[in-house]
């Protein structure tokens, strides 16, 4: 019997998703208030400025190191307002890059580059620390910037974003604001611009182009206009007046335009190498590298002589990818390998290689996936994370099993004829499809280097097994 098996992935959160159930708080500790920088701080600039800006969001953690007050110092995890352990961030691979494309979303029309690796010793940039402190703060707020910097005249500096939501719009907003106030922004009473100083309001704010009142928090967390307007000259260049603040065209006119990317990635296909005698399932390791991290990948495969037509996989990356090919027809084959980061820019790479009529048993550790619900002798078995997780599309079996798979970034696997065990796998870590708050590729075990992922057979669809990130520098 002919199958047709069309499995889906939940692609990361949508920039525009809305911030759903989040707790009204300050985003900035209403009990601090930061220190006014800028054209008339007598500090200099220590390190090299760069074109773009740099933005390093920390995920990792770090030993904050106490330092002058104004003086923090992203180089040596340096801070004026908190000194001690920040907890890294608790979510996996594919959460921190849908954080960083909402974040690079927002910065897009600007001269900035967003990055989560932490630049050379010479380079001025500066860091976002997401995670939390530890002990944790009292008192309920999302995170603390040390001044408003106005201009970004003084430099890199280091800012916190606490880990109070669970939603990636909740934490990007956090940041945005947070490192904004160390370029010179204020809050401002629009609710619909990222400086509005509480979580509550629009679900997907933004720098907006408007003339907005620039407030400060009352004892009732209540934005009122204030006589403490830190940057006025900065203002009234793009307003007319101190106390009105445009946060698109102040940071337009601190950073300049956006300059578009258009490099495509480094990639190549590792293994198999040009001409390589392999069995009929072995595995395909590619190699991509990139400025960007992470970014946001399309991947489309293709035996070229199958007469079945590409496959398309989407995941955050860059990295080294290793998949498990299943069942590819025997004599000489050759594929070709396509990838496309999120703007569009392009790189591909093929290699010929013979197929021998070797059979290779599948891993002894791989198990049935997770704890299923389906049939395995079917072919098809997903777990309950799948289900209960995903959207809404269907994903059928002969038996007419059926597993909800998601709504995004489909992945059709074509049709063949296929044998009852050449069925749908992963390794021993049992990752769940489902993710509630990035991809279904489980990135946890990405970044970790564990095995997961699908397998089934070739031409049906290959599926990946491990993903790990390699560290580009900026």
């Amino acid at each position: 019997m002919r199958r047709i098996l069309t499995l889906t992935v939940v692609a990361l959160m949508s920039a525009s998703q809305a911030r759903a159930d989040e707790p009204e708080l300050p985003i900035g500790s209403p009990d601090f208030q930061p220190i006014t920088k800028g054209p008339g701080f007598t500090g200099q600039p220590r390190y090299q400025r760069q074109d773009p800006n740099v933005l390093f969001v920390n995920f990792d953690g770090a030993d904050m190191q106490s330092c002058g007050w104004g003086n923090d110092d992203p180089h040596d995890n340096c801070s004026s307002i908190f000194s001690g352990i920040v907890d890294p961030f608790s979510g996996d691979t594919s959460q921190q890059a849908a954080v960083i494309q909402a974040v690079r979303v927002d910065l897009a029309a600007y001269n900035m580059k967003v990055t989560t690796t932490r630049p050379g010793p010479e380079i001025d940039y500066d860091m976002e620390m997401v995670g939390n402190w530890n002990p944790p703060p009292e008192g309920g707020f999302a995170g603390v910037a040390p001044s408003i910097d106005c201009l970004n005249g003084s430099g890199g500096e280091v800012s916190f974003s606490l880990e109070y939501s669970g939603t990636t719009q909740g934490i990007a907003k956090v940041i945005l604001q947070e490192v904004a106030h160390t370029w010179g922004l204020e809050h401002v009473d629009s609710e619909a611009d990222l400086l509005y100083p509480t979580t509550a309001g629009f679900s997907n704010p933004s720098f907006t182009d408007e003339c907005s009142t620039i407030v400060e928090l009352n004892g009732n967390n209540q934005p009122v206009p204030t006589d403490s307007v830190r940057c006025p000259s900065q203002h009234s260049a793009q307003c007319g007046q101190s106390t009105l603040q445009n946060s698109h065209k102040e940071l337009l006119d601190i950073f300049g335009p956006a300059i578009p990317d258009t490099t495509p990635p480094g990639f190549t296909i590792v293994e198999p190498t040009e001409g390589a005698m392999v069995p009929r399932s072995f595995d395909l390791v590619l190699s991509l590298e990139d400025t960007e991290s992470p970014v946001y990948y399309t991947l489309v495969f293709d035996l070229v002589d199958d007469g079945e037509g590409p496959r398309q996989l989407s995941l955050p990356g860059p990295g080294e990818l290793t998949l498990f090919l299943e069942n590819v027809r025997v004599g000489t084959q050759t594929l070709k390998v396509t990838v496309e980061d999120e703007v569009g820019n392009a790189a591909s790479d093929q290699v010929t290689f013979h197929v021998e009529q070797v059979e290779d048993a599948t891993s002894s550790d791989a198990t049935s996936y997770g704890s299923g619900t389906g049939d395995a002798s079917s072919g098809l078995e997903t777990s309950e994370g799948a289900s209960e997780d995903a959207g809404s599309d269907d994903v059928e079996s002969d038996d007419g099993t059926e597993a909800d798979a998601g709504e995004n970034a489909t992945v059709d696997a074509g049709s063949d004829d296929v044998g009852s065990d050449a069925g749908l796998m992963t390794a021993s870590d049992g990752n769940d499809l489902g993710d509630k708050n990035g991809c279904a590729c489980s990135a946890d075990a990405m970044v970790n280097g564990a095995s997961h992922g699908l397998v089934r057979s070739w031409p049906a669809l290959l599926a990946f097994l491990t993903w790990r990130r390699r560290r580009p520098s900026v």
